[in-house]
């Protein structure tokens, strides 16, 4: 079975656009590559590897030395091993050979049809192969011995492969049929079977039984006896894992995500505890590691080690961002591993796991570079001896290769940026110097610019207009001429412009800016991260001009576009603060001191106080007061951004200079402070975002996924898929505040008069008036929030639900499954269901302790009085509604439910709401349903009022129906969009809010069915 790891990239960050975007393709082609390995096979002893590398050369990796097997001539596009390293395949255009490593003999020669996508794979023993075509679902199976094909089959090995004595092959057909088919043939390509199943993610061999096989579909783990084609076992699975492993002691390992997990064939039963990784990166692929242990491959670059004992795991080696797993031995204690086209052999067989590095073939220094790029990947400022040797190193490699080992480009400039940022300018200037020396046309615009950013650092404007300005010329012809990829040049332009900026060139600067913009890409989006600073060069050079209207505008379009996705970046401060002052500049001074109040909040929450963005944020707000005429306010920001710099570790010239003005300005505010003291002795606090607001920006820029109203119906809040949160004036529809988030915003609810509980990504509360935030539970994703009426919070977590009681109290349950969580109205009682087993537990929310079981379901149960309804699943359409004390836990008895819809319950308005085709209520003391609406469309989103008087049920094409529950009696019927996504009534029923795909929330007046405001410009 072969392991499905992504191969990772080898380029991240600005240099790597920078180089990629200047290589021309056909150029590169005809420069010297150094090889990497590409595949591997330990063969006999576990200290002997053969290592195929990508140039076509076959080498024997051991202690002795290397020994060269093979040395193809032709060119190379792909080049795979055997498991037993005795045959090689070779992929040259559309023709594929396969060769005897020992002798070279050729064993087969096949021409690939037009297929845009072929992969190969070998038998175990290597006497066989089979080539999938993805795109036309079939393969072929050929007979190594003989050079001959064996005949061709419908599917392909993915998610299969040779398992003993057959061939697996899994037919995708659930895109358009019903599933995927699973086909097993002999080893002699004949056809014994077929089965259908609703998908296939994963399949793994028994080794206990060579004839029975696991496999995995959405819901379901299988053992299928292959001879038979009879599914032998199966049994529910929580988590769809991406791959599974059969261990030696007959147990079963998968991963999912950044979890793994060991379980029973048999039984389907978990062996220990959920393992993790520790920095919760995904787990790319799993295999048997010494001593019953696993080895973890994670995140394309980290090896691990997982003990199921204690489902404890370990990193033992991080290779950077480029790694690629190769091989293991069979008793997993060396591993093979691929990194910046070395080879490193890891030796797990001693209490004190080491590493061996191997050279590619003609390559020097390749290890040495790859330690250090490693040295820099994990250190956020490397030290500056390493940056000077790793320096040193690229140097001595050949600068022709530069342009097809874009690595080494990419490196060379993170080094010399990174000498930048530890105050070592002169050696990057060096550094720089150095490579412009040289003819290489592909290597010099990166660092050509680079340079220049280095020379506005250093306030060297006038050397870096002239250094760019002809760049920019040279790389517009070729944009021009050979269609290269704009982003180097949109980067170019946005450097230049402010060069052009500060050396008084304004309108050169605004076409340089607007250039920036037009090359960024079709979609002229401003939250590039140079763009966006060439907008702000041109909103400058607007004002400097007197054209602030222009200026103004051009801000709040920036802002509107950073606050989809990168609402808390340096770049979406700075523009927040350049806005503000904008406003200020206008004659808006509240508006301006109240976001540049809003950019030093998320600068304090998102990097902390004292940082260089935080000191130019307060002095600019400080002479926004001073402006205004507000001294005594002007001082309190001013005093603090002096006193951060004051205590930074590292002074240099330019942070002298501005500590230097800094206190100059605290002083001269001082003075100002104590002369308006005398004369006008009232403080006027600044305004906050609630008062200021923000008109212009007040759009989501995704779908509505919650809303809120407040029980008074004074405030809205509205969540979306842009990852924010937005509070609205519910009478006048301006917005009050937008809060960036971490993730869609999957529910909102006001649980006091002005504080709403949030669910996005993590649970946190916010208090619509004051801005206060606070964050609940633990850092990690939240799998569902739920309160109770004496202020009880529950959130739900992997490790567990976690609550927070109004005393402060904080009660954990563990359980990594637990889903569907409910709180009593007293918070005395949690329900929640097992996601794995769909089992309703209900817990003491005081103490932790577990009550009892309540049956299972697939939904989740609901409190309603001194009861908990459970729904148990029945036939197709007939789900039992079940009572349970909510004390004890014990059965009560069952609810008529009649045609309700019991898929969707919820407890609103002290009363059990189904809504449906068929909507009804259950109230504390019945024990049947009561239908009180019956339609004909299916119900995407419905409210019930808090009195209970009232219920909203949204249908197809944006339909809302108000009904009046006592008489079942649509009162009206509102439109809003194509979709409805979001329904809430304020606590006396009067104002009704909805959300919908137009992107824009509504509150309508329920007693005239008219729409009183819109909530988004």
């Amino acid at each position: 079975m072969r392991w499905k790891f992504a191969k990772a990239g080898r380029l991240s960050g600005a240099f790597a656009v920078i180089l990629l975007s200047t290589l021309p393709m056909r150029a590169a082609a005809q420069l010297p590559t150094l090889p990497y390995p590409k595949a591997a096979a330990f063969v006999g002893d576990k200290k002997v590897l053969t290592v195929a590398w990508s140039n076509g050369v076959v080498t024997q990796e051991s202690s002795e030395g290397r020994r060269i097997l093979l040395r193809e001539s032709l060119k190379v596009d792909d080049i795979q091993l055997s498991a037993d390293g005795r045959r090689v395949l070779i992929r040259s255009a559309r023709m594929i050979r396969v060769l005897e490593i020992g002798s070279g003999r050729t064993l087969l020669t096949h021409a690939l049809p037009h297929e845009p996508y072929a992969t190969f794979l070998f038998s175990p023993d290597g006497e066989q192969l089979v080539v999938s075509y993805e795109k036309e679902q079939r393969s072929e199976l050929f007979d190594l011995t003989r050079g001959t094909s064996l005949g061709a089959s419908e599917g392909t090995f993915e998610d299969g492969g040779f398992y003993g004595r057959y061939l697996l092959l899994v037919l995708d057909q659930s895109r358009d049929g019903p599933g995927d088919t699973l086909i097993v043939l002999d080893r002699d390509g004949k056809q014994l079977s077929r089965r259908l199943f609703p998908a296939i993610f994963a399949s793994a061999p028994l080794q206990a039984e060579a004839d029975t096989m696991l496999l995995v579909d959405h819901r379901r783990l299988y053992l299928l006896d292959i001879a038979r084609n009879v599914i032998v076992q199966s049994y529910p699975i929580a988590r769809v894992p991406t791959q599974l492993l059969a261990r030696a002691d007959g147990s079963v390992a998968s991963h999912r995500g950044h979890a793994w997990e060991v379980r029973d064939p048999a039984t389907g039963t978990r062996r220990g505890l959920v393992g993790y990784t520790p920095d919760q990166r995904d787990i790319t692929g799993m295999t048997a590691g010494p001593d019953g242990r696993l080895l973890l491959w994670v995140g394309d670059q980290t090896l691990m080690l997982a003990d199921p004992a204690s489902a404890s795991t370990r990193a033992l080696f991080d290779f950077g961002e480029d790694g690629q797993w190769l091989a293991a031995s069979s008793d997993g204690e060396h591993v093979a591993i691929g990194a910046d086209r070395s080879l490193r052999i890891v030796d797990l067989s001693r209490a004190r796991p080491s590493e061996r590095c191997i050279e590619p073939p003609g390559g020097a220094h390749r290890c040495a570079i790859a330690d250090l790029r490693r040295t820099m990947g994990k250190v956020e400022a490397a030290e500056a001896d390493d940056l000077r040797t790793l320096v040193a190193l690229l140097q001595r490699q050949e600068m022709a290769r530069w342009d097809s080992e874009r690595a080494d480009g990419y490196d060379y400039l993170a080094a010399a940026r990174r000498l930048v940022e530890l105050d070592l300018d002169d050696e990057a200037e060096a550094a720089y110097r150095w490579a412009l020396g040289f003819s290489n046309p592909h290597m010099l615009p990166g660092t050509t610019l680079a340079f220049g950013e280095l020379l506005l650092r250093q306030r060297r404007f006038a050397e870096a207009r002239a250094m760019l300005a002809p760049l920019a010329a040279q790389q517009s012809a070729l944009y021009r001429n050979e269609k290269y990829p704009p982003k180097i040049l949109s980067h170019i332009f946005a450097v230049l412009s402010e060069a052009q900026l500060e050396t008084q060139q304004l309108e050169a600067a605004i076409v340089s800016a607007q250039r920036s913009y037009e090359l960024y890409g079709s979609t002229a989006s401003f939250s590039g991260r140079y763009v966006g600073r060439a907008m702000l060069v041109k909103a400058r050079a607007l004002t400097l001009l007197g054209r602030l209207a222009e200026a103004q505008a051009l801000r709040v379009d920036l802002l509107k576009q950073l606050s989809r996705n990168y609402g808390e970046t340096p770049l979406a401060v700075e523009t927040r603060i350049s806005l503000g002052e904008g406003y200020a500049l206008q004659g808006n001074v509240a508006q301006g001191d109240a976001l540049i109040v809003d950019a030093i909040e998320i600068i304090k929450r998102s990097f902390g106080d004292a940082n260089p963005t935080m000191i130019d944020a307060r002095e600019r707000l400080g002479r926004l007061r001073l402006r205004a005429g507000q001294s005594s306010q002007a001082l309190t920001p001013v005093r603090a951004a002096t006193a951060a710099l004051s205590g930074a570790q590292q002074v240099r010239l330019d942070r002298f200079r501005s500590l230097f003005r800094l206190h100059v300005a605290t002083a001269w505010m001082a003075r100002q402070s104590r002369a308006s003291a005398t004369t006008d002795p009232k403080v006027t606090k600044a305004p906050s975002v609630a008062d200021a607001g923000h008109p212009t920006i007040a759009r989501h820029e995704g779908e509505l996924t919650a809303v809120a109203l407040s029980p008074d119906g004074r405030f809205a809040v509205t969540g979306s898929r842009d990852r924010t949160l937005r509070v609205w004036d519910a009478r006048s529809g301006v917005q009050l505040r937008m809060t960036s988030v971490s993730g869609w915003v999957d529910s909102v609810q006001f649980i006091a008069p002005t504080v709403v509980l949030v669910r996005a990504y993590r649970a946190f509360t916010i208090d619509v008036v004051t801005g206060e935030t606070r964050t609940l539970g633990l850092d990690d994703i939240t799998h569902g929030v739920a309160h109770a009426g004496d202020g009880t919070i529950a959130v739900g977590h992997d490790v567990g639900v976690l609550i927070l009681r109004a005393d402060e109290q904080r009660v954990s349950i563990p359980g990594d499954d637990i889903r569907d969580i409910t709180l009593s109205p007293d918070g005395k009682r949690l329900a929640g269901r097992l996601q794995e087993s769909n089992e309703v537990i209900l817990w003491d929310a005081v103490n932790g302790q577990r009550i009892g079981s309540m049956g299972k379901s697939d939904t989740a149960p609901v409190f309603l009085g001194s009861l908990v309804i459970v729904i148990a699943p029945g036939l197709p359409g007939s789900d039992i509604a079940q009572r349970y004390d909510a004390v004890t836990g014990k059965l009560v008895g069952p609810v008529a439910s009649e045609d309700c819809f019991l898929h969707n319950i919820r407890a609103a308005a002290g009363q059990m709401f189904a809504p449906g085709r068929t909507s009804c209520l259950l109230g504390p003391g019945d024990q049947q349903m009561r239908p009180f609406f019956k339609g004909s469309d299916y119900v995407h989103r419905a409210a019930l009022a808090p009195d209970g008087r009232l219920a909203a049920l949204a249908l197809e094409g944006g339909r809302i129906l108000v009904i009046e529950v006592a008489t079942g009696r649509v009162l009206h019927t509102l439109l809003h969009g194509n979709k409805v996504t979001g329904l809430a009534f304020c606590e006396n029923g009067q104002f009704l809010l909805s959300g919908a795909d137009e992107l824009v929330g509504r509150v309508w007046d329920t007693r005239s069915g008219q729409a009183l405001v819109q909530l988004g410009d």
